[in-house]
């Protein structure tokens, strides 16, 4: 496990000095200046993601001095934070396996550390709820809450939490109310003093691009994804409302209700795998799913990592020739476009996601009655 962990350490620190992105400037320039760009705190990010980095504005000056490098340091930190806690919630017998695919996960490798995306502190919010679900209830929407007051990507996942953790409904309206306290408490905070479109923190229309209305495969497979996403999201809610589970299905249904909505999504982004990620790997790992989760993490990758070209700046910084190489894509379009390379990795992982979303439901409601056939198609 030791040589897991200094393989994987020794890959993101590679990167952090040698990868860079301009997302991870557009992070932390707005809230370096804080008070002076309070009219500009209705762009994308939510409120909170403005605080912290706000509060990390001094690596932000810093880094003129000594290079952007530094900006990704808090990464790490949570990263690591993160794979603690994993290993916390998770059995002896998957913790070997648990460094496998989180430590050494290319998603959160390429995202986090060759793009500078913060949604690696969305994964420490889910594995935080996690972990205080069996203890502490009221604490594990709070953290749900936080990871929407960070990007709205948590939301989801108070439906299903509120479900499980309480059985009356005037319990579960209450504990639902706990977890959007921050967020609602943010948005008030942020709206009088900016006038800003506030909804925009929380559901940025910027970044989604919805399907055109043609008929090409693409356009087909997602608002088929949206439709399936959806009704399966639904489902799972109704399932949860008619079948009161316990936290022992905690992960199995958050998992689930996730995986349902990241699929529906309409986002062209491989960024939001990474909230969805410590739940599968749970998911996978609890169930002996393992090859399921390896195929989706390849896919995901060459669909997504695939199409980037080493033109968009990852390594020109420290290597400026870096443009006049071509990127994989351009190795393979005698062979292949690579648009639809992409589109068939992508139409895979997402297949692969619903069907352990069908699966889990099945594992969790396996006592309901299911006809055998269609149970055993599931699992």
């Amino acid at each position: 496990m030791k040589k897991l962990f200094i393989l994987g350490l020794l890959i993101k620190i590679l990167l952090i000095f040698t990868a860079f992105h301009s997302d991870l400037i557009y992070t932390y320039e707005i809230p370096s200046h804080f008070f002076k760009n309070l009219n500009q705190l209705g762009t994308y990010y939510g409120p909170l993601s403005y605080i912290t980095f706000a509060l990390l504005s001094p690596l932000y000056f810093l880094s003129a001095h000594v290079g952007f490098w530094i900006l990704k340091i808090p990464y790490l930190l949570v990263d690591i934070s993160v794979l603690y806690v994993l290993l916390k919630i998770s059995k002896n017998v998957i913790h070997k396996k648990i460094l496998i695919f989180w430590w050494l996960n290319p998603i959160v490798i390429f995202s986090t550390y060759a793009l500078g995306q913060l949604e690696i502190i969305l994964c420490l919010c889910v594995v935080l709820s996690i972990y205080s679900a069996f203890r502490n209830k009221i604490l594990s929407m709070v953290f749900l809450g936080v990871g929407v007051a960070y990007k709205s990507m948590t939301l989801p996942l108070l439906i299903p939490s509120a479900l499980i953790l309480e059985k009356s409904p005037k319990k579960r309206i209450l504990i639902m109310l706990a977890g959007l306290l921050i967020p609602i408490f943010l948005a008030a905070l942020f709206w009088f003093p900016t006038r800003s479109g506030i909804t925009n923190n929380y559901f940025p229309t910027g970044i989604i691009f919805f399907p055109k209305p043609e008929l090409s495969f693409s356009t087909i497979w997602e608002y088929l994804a949206f439709g399936i996403g959806v009704v399966g999201f639904i489902a799972t809610q109704i399932l949860l409302f008619k079948y009161k589970k316990n936290t022992a299905d905690f992960i199995n249904m958050l998992f689930a209700s996730l995986g349902f909505i990241i699929v529906a999504l309409p986002i062209y982004s491989i960024h939001r795998y990474m909230v969805l990620m410590p739940l599968l790997i749970l998911f996978s790992l609890n169930n002996k799913k393992e090859k399921f989760l390896a195929l989706i993490l390849v896919t995901l990758t060459l669909g997504y990592i695939y199409v980037w070209r080493l033109q968009w700046g990852l390594f020109v910084h420290i290597y400026p020739q870096a443009t006049n190489l071509p990127a994989l894509r351009e190795f393979v379009s005698p062979i292949i476009n690579y648009e639809n390379a992409a589109f068939l990795f992508k139409v895979t992982a997402d297949s692969l996601i619903l069907y352990l979303a069908a699966a889990s439901l099945s594992l969790t409601f396996k006592k309901l009655p299911i006809p055998r056939n269609i149970r055993e198609k599931l699992s």
